[in-house]
């Protein structure tokens, strides 16, 4: 009998414990939901490319492998198509804005000439790496590992927490943007997509002493386009150290123009090309925009959800 009233008396706290204060039990938990984000910087190292470019793929591939490496974990590398590529699933008003925004910035610091641009062109951070300081491909590779380091060990202004879901084609993405050492003036925070493993066609030398010749080549990771415009839709005026944002975006993939051109065809094979879905991730990236030019303060990778 007294076992009886035990394990019911249990089971009265065990239904009390399920329950608000109200009576009624507690909403489930949001699984997208963010919690502490990290006070830490992170690098963007970048490589403007061109599956028409020749010199992409040989020796461009093998810069680009050297400078991931040389990152290391203080960042992440994206790859970047700007316009009249092969591949243009990876086309993107993102990446010739950015290209532009990354050029124009080189431009200023004296390490660029205006009107002049050729491929590859890497960089890091706000920096386009080109110039008379770059006479070899080893100075590309040299001066991303600097820049990498002395990024990670600076003061963080802020960082963005960040989990996304994907239900078929359809994106949730929740984010919590945390001020460290505020941010003074106008920001944005932008939300980029990019696809590992890529497989689409690249002009160049894929052999030693072979003509040069069209193949499919894995690319990554490539930026396939942005869940909120070129630079991000969300201004951020202002915001004290201390102080953070929260936000939701939904985004259907099926809106990203993943049929300009084919991944395993000529230019104008109409195929419709879409990205592998296991092979996406999610970067919050924010911007300084308080002068022409954005400038880039932090990068974060998103959290992937399963449904």
């Amino acid at each position: 009998m007294k076992k009886i009233l035990f394990m019911s008396l249990v089971s009265v706290l065990a239904i009390s414990a399920c329950k608000d204060d109200s009576g009624e039990a507690p909403a489930p938990l949001d699984p997208l939901a963010v919690g502490e984000v990290a006070e830490l910087n992170s690098s963007l190292a970048f490589n403007f490319s061109a599956t028409y470019c020749g010199p992409c793929l040989n020796p461009g591939a093998q810069v680009s492998k050297e400078i991931k490496t040389n990152l290391d974990d203080n960042g992440y590398f994206i790859k970047m198509h700007p316009d009249g590529s092969y591949a243009s699933i990876a086309v993107t008003d993102e990446a010739t804005a950015f290209e532009t925004n990354a050029w124009n910035l080189a431009v200023e610091a004296g390490t660029a000439e205006a009107g002049y641009r050729s491929w590859p062109s890497f960089g890091v951070n706000s920096e386009l790496m080109k110039g008379p300081n770059f006479t070899t491909y080893g100075d590309y590779i040299t001066h991303s590992g600097e820049q990498a380091s002395i990024y990670r060990n600076s003061p963080c202004k802020a960082n963005v927490g960040a989990k996304y879901m994907l239900e078929g084609k359809k994106l949730t993405l929740k984010y919590k943007l945390q001020s460290f050492q505020g941010l003074e003036g106008r920001h944005r925070i932008a939300f980029y997509v990019v696809e590992n493993d890529q497989n689409s066609q690249q002009w160049g030398r894929h052999e030693d002493g072979a003509d040069p010749e069209s193949l499919p080549v894995i690319h990554s990771p490539l930026l396939i386009g942005s869940l909120t415009g070129a630079y991000g839709e969300e201004d951020i005026n202002g915001l004290s150290a201390g102080e953070a944002l929260e936000g939701t975006v939904e985004y259907d993939l099926k809106y990203m123009d993943y049929d300009k051109a084919p991944r395993m065809g000529g230019n104008y094979n109409d195929v419709n090309v879409e990205p592998v879905l296991d092979n996406l991730d999610v970067f919050a990236i924010i911007f300084d925009g308080n002068t022409s030019n954005y400038k880039f303060v932090n990068i974060s990778k998103a959290e992937r959800v399963t449904p």
